[in-house]
């Protein structure tokens, strides 16, 4: 339960800030400027809690008074202070009358009040799924190829069910006929289909991200060698029984990372075919769709570089670890 309004406020974080606001500025200035400040300030204040929120759940040890704490406090205020300046730049709007005042306060205060309840949800999640010290977190992660393929194939098909439906009411209410209408709509089903097919990896990818974090047995700074170790590449020095935890470790990630790399390659992708339409008609198109298209592109290279290396680096850190292993049975038997 706690989860699904967790998923619940992100949504509601997200889309009001990111669709309400931006929609409400078009109806006052019909210029891209404003839009953008607008949709740049709705950004700020919701993604950087929305993500922050997800790492909270994932804190390898107590948040507040363990290890890790002072790191933990360092991206709150880094967080809050993001949030502050996106909610400055909306009241600035209003003052230059770009945003009613109604609008930027309702949203103000509608966004730190679902941002508190993000951080408490995630703070309960968190505690109540943190391993003793004294435990013994496996790292197995039970995610088959058969279960992330019925979840995506169940969330496309939710997808395109909610996608048709709203686009044939859509096309109902306000079409013209137009033939350009269809592969509008079109798009726009495709991106529903994707999204919701990247939204059913989320449970997944949350159960296999508890079960690699019980490896490290709620320690910050064994979390962050482990880390540097199997998905950086850094030569962490590790003693016999953190190299076991790096082997589990290790073994989680093998089957989380794709995982995580097609949920996030879905949402994001989900973006392209609502923006690519304007950019490719004939029409010269907006500076807006220009640009959010521009830092999709950067967002998905940065994406692809990222993980890219991640799968690099575990994969020369098992290969190294099977070597070790056949060069210490090979001397244990002479």
């Amino acid at each position: 339960m706690l989860r699904f309004l967790y998923f619940a406020l992100v949504a509601v974080l997200v889309v009001g800030t990111t669709l309400l606001i931006p929609l409400a500025s078009i109806r006052e200035f019909q210029g891209a400027g404003w839009l953008f400040v607008t949709l740049c300030a709705g950004l700020a204040m919701a993604l950087p809690p929305v993500t922050f929120g997800s790492q909270w759940q994932y804190w390898p040890s107590d948040p507040f008074r363990g290890d890790g704490a002072t790191q933990f406090r360092r991206w709150l205020v880094i967080v809050t202070a993001i949030q502050i300046i996106g909610a400055a730049a909306l009241i600035t709007a209003s003052v230059l009358g770009a945003l009613p005042v109604w609008l930027v306060i309702a949203q103000v205060v509608g966004s730190a009040a679902a941002t508190a309840a993000l951080y408490a949800i995630a703070n309960h999640l968190q505690k109540t799924a943190l391993p003793p010290r004294d435990g013994g977190g496996t790292g197995v992660v039970r995610l088959s190829a058969r279960r992330v393929a019925r979840n995506v194939s169940f969330g496309a098909g939710i997808g395109l069910v909610i996608g048709v439906t709203i686009a044939v009411g859509l096309n109902f209410a306000v079409g013209d006929g137009n033939p350009g209408d269809l592969l509008d709509t079109g798009w726009f089903v495709l991106a529903i289909v994707m999204l919701a097919a990247g939204s059913s990896l989320f449970l997944p990818v949350y159960e296999g991200s508890q079960a690699v974090r019980a490896t490290t047995h709620g320690s910050f700074g064994l979390s962050k060698r482990v880390q540097r170790r199997v998905l950086s590449g850094k030569n962490e020095s590790l003693t016999p029984d953190e190299l076991e935890r790096a082997d589990a470790y290790a073994s989680g990630m093998q089957r989380l990372l794709p995982v995580q790399a097609w949920l996030f390659g879905l949402i994001f992708g989900a973006q392209f075919p609502l923006q690519l339409p304007r950019i490719l008609s004939d029409d010269e198109p907006d500076l807006l769709n220009v640009i959010s298209v521009s830092l999709l592109v950067v967002a998905i290279v940065f994406l692809v570089v990222a993980y890219g290396r991640y799968f690099r680096n575990l994969r020369r850190y098992v290969h190294e670890r099977e070597g070790e292993r056949t060069v210490g049975v090979a001397t244990s038997t002479q």
